[in-house]
């Protein structure tokens, strides 16, 4: 609970931050840690690969291993996870090609509980925010031409440190789907995305309907910072997926990826 009211303070109200940075300020130095201009726009397609993990937190009662796989030219992009070992629970598959997004079923007619939020919100796959600075799609790469309103929030302590937040609010779209991005401050290296949707009593954003209002919670977290071809990229990436109130598990996926390679044919 005291890791949901924390959460659930980082979407409140902004306070102005003190140092004059501005949301701008931020977006260059966190492309700057990324990689030179040059070495940015050398970077056309991104294809990665390595280990995908699945555990449920609280419960304990589910742990998978399997394998990831990204893909990604400019915009499109797919998102893969496999877990061969489980029958009930195959993995994910992401999908957006510069036009539409798709999120396959992990079962006759249903998707998994990620995969429903994903489907719900297409605008973590239309706006590249999902997979952060891990993808090409990158919505910050490309924030002149997406246009998102961005509002710098100052310094907020999360999990014991403090990270420069900003707020993200896409050009198009109006789902109530708040955003939150988080920069280490030494290397404004993009470390988090936190997404919360608040949803009234009968309207759930899985399969099932909720008598109360719901809150979701779904976390990124990126780490192990890796320069490949003169671009530093998380070679960890972690999704964390919580409702609030429920009697249901936290679901976590984990990516370890060891492979990158840059300008494969797709």
């Amino acid at each position: 609970m005291r890791r949901l009211a924390l959460i659930f303070a980082l979407f409140a109200l902004p306070v102005y931050a003190a140092d004059k940075l501005k949301s701008e300020d931020i977006v260059a130095k966190h492309l700057a840690s990324i990689g030179t201009p040059e070495a940015r726009a050398a970077a056309k397609t991104r294809v990665a690969e390595g280990s995908a993990d699945m555990q449920e937190i609280v419960r304990g009662s589910s742990a998978l291993h399997g394998n990831a796989s990204l893909f990604c030219d400019n915009r499109r992009l797919k998102i893969a996870m496999a877990f061969p070992g489980s029958s009930q629970y195959p993995g994910e598959q992401w999908v957006f090609d510069g036009k539409e997004t798709a999120v396959a079923l992990t079962a006759p007619g249903a998707r998994s509980s990620i995969g429903n939020f994903v489907h719900r919100y297409p605008e973590l796959l239309r706006e590249g925010l999902l997979g952060g600075s891990v993808m090409t799609s990158w919505s910050l790469l490309d924030s002149d031409a997406r246009q998102p309103k961005l509002k710098y929030d100052g310094l907020k302590k999360v999990d014991g440190r403090e990270l420069h937040q900003l707020t993200y609010v896409p050009k198009k779209g109006a789902s109530g789907l708040q955003i939150r991005m988080f920069f280490e401050p030494e290397t404004f290296h993009h470390v988090k995305t936190m997404y919360m949707m608040e949803v009234g009593a009968g309207v759930g954003a899985g399969a099932v309907d909720h008598p109360d209002e719901v809150r979701y919670f779904v976390e990124e977290n990126f780490s192990d910072f890796q320069t490949v071809d003169g671009i530093t990229l998380p070679a960890v990436w972690t999704i964390r997926y919580e409702v609030q109130p429920s009697a249901s598990a936290v679901l976590q996926w984990s990516m370890k990826l060891q492979r990158f390679k840059h300008n494969e044919q797709l």
